[in-house]
């Protein structure tokens, strides 16, 4: 407001930068979408998909206008386009799916460093071509992470923690972890990778001994 009355702001400056910001330009899509749908109609639904605009004596509301889509015109084909349809999707659907995220554990290994401390990495693996998760999966975190379980008896975690998470493994990708642990003991160990949308894989590991 300062720079307004400062005159360092003036009417045709602003109008310019909404301009520049898209604050001002409209957009034709509605009247768009309109016309294909009418265009629909009279090719596919002899015209019944749109019902012309009237006026009506509304009870409550006085006059008003009632008209336009047909419910579910819109959004529901007609019978005879099912199979058309069917035919064109279901096979992209079935290639989609292969392509989602598929997660395994690839590698482990251990080393023994002595005074019964191993040092524990493992390699998870995205076998397929789409991200875990995808970037808009990333951004609204959804789905939850996948996590990796690593139990024993009377292990020490002298490095990492016995759940860990996994953020984000990309499309035909490897992530690693590492853990460093003490057992008093030799022991198998049980190695868990969970997710509840991308599969998961177990591994025993054994150590010591």
């Amino acid at each position: 407001m300062e720079m307004v009355e400062s005159g360092q702001l003036i009417p045709e400056r602003i109008v310019s930068m909404m301009k520049q910001q898209g604050g001002t330009e409209k957009k034709d899509d509605g009247d768009v979408s309109i016309k294909a749908l009418l265009a629909f109609s009279d090719r596919e639904l002899e015209g019944k998909g749109f019902v012309k605009w009237e006026p009506y004596q509304h009870p409550d509301l006085g006059e008003v206008e009632i008209g336009g889509a047909v419910p579910f015109t819109e959004n529901t084909p007609p019978a005879s386009m099912i199979d058309s349809l069917l035919e064109l999707q279901v096979p992209w659907v079935f290639e989609l799916a292969e392509k989602l995220p598929r997660l395994s554990i690839r590698e482990v290994k251990t080393t023994d460093l002595g005074d019964g401390v191993y040092r524990l990495e493992v390699w998870i693996e995205n076998g397929k071509y789409l991200p875990f998760p995808t970037a808009m999966g990333e951004r609204n975190q959804q789905p939850a992470p996948a996590v990796v379980l690593l139990e024993g008896e009377n292990l020490e975690f002298l490095q990492g923690l016995p759940r860990t998470p996994v953020q984000k493994v990309g499309g035909m990708k490897v992530h690693r972890e590492e853990w460093l642990i003490r057992s008093a003991s030799p022991q198998t160990l049980t190695l868990r990778l969970t997710s509840k949308n991308a599969w998961g894989d177990v591994k025993t590991i054994k150590i010591g001994g």
